[in-house]
């Protein structure tokens, strides 16, 4: 259905998270209408690589995105937690909840913001207790082994 809908028309469609490229195969339709673009974030250098994705798209650009450094995950975390980037951590703790947790996140300021969000205080400068921490790191990696 949706080969029907794009064939004839200009789109951009972007997926997200491929691991495989039998995940490219059943979700991207043939043939797109001329001019269209699509857009693939996957944790592989190697995707796509199926013979009739290059034929469609031979022009097809690999870009390697970087994550961020872990001064400035650790800062994108302390805002969306609502933490100033040099607010001193109470314990011992929570400093190592945090470390975990920007380690987790590997860079991706995506994953960072939702954490952030995830153990944000209502009071500025007040940290929700390490359990929160814990359990926004265990979430995190709950999520990166799901099928």
């Amino acid at each position: 259905r949706l080969q029907e809908y794009v064939c004839n028309r200009v789109v951009l469609i972007v997926v997200d998270n491929v691991w495989t490229q039998g995940q490219l195969d059943q979700l991207l339709p043939r043939k797109f209408g001329a001019g269209s673009r699509v857009i693939i974030t996957s944790r592989s250098a190697n995707l796509p690589d199926s013979q009739w994705w290059r034929q469609v798209n031979p022009r097809l650009q690999h870009h390697l995105m970087v994550g961020l450094s872990d001064g400035a995950a650790k800062q994108l975390l302390r805002a969306s937690a609502n933490l100033d980037a040099d607010f001193q951590m109470p314990c011992k703790q929570l400093c190592d909840a945090e470390k975990d947790l920007v380690d987790a996140c590997k860079g991706l300021p995506l994953a960072l913001e939702l954490s952030g969000c995830f153990v944000r205080s209502k009071t500025h400068n007040v940290p929700q207790p390490v359990d929160k921490w814990e359990e926004a790191l265990s979430a995190l990696q709950r999520g990166r082994n799901a099928p």
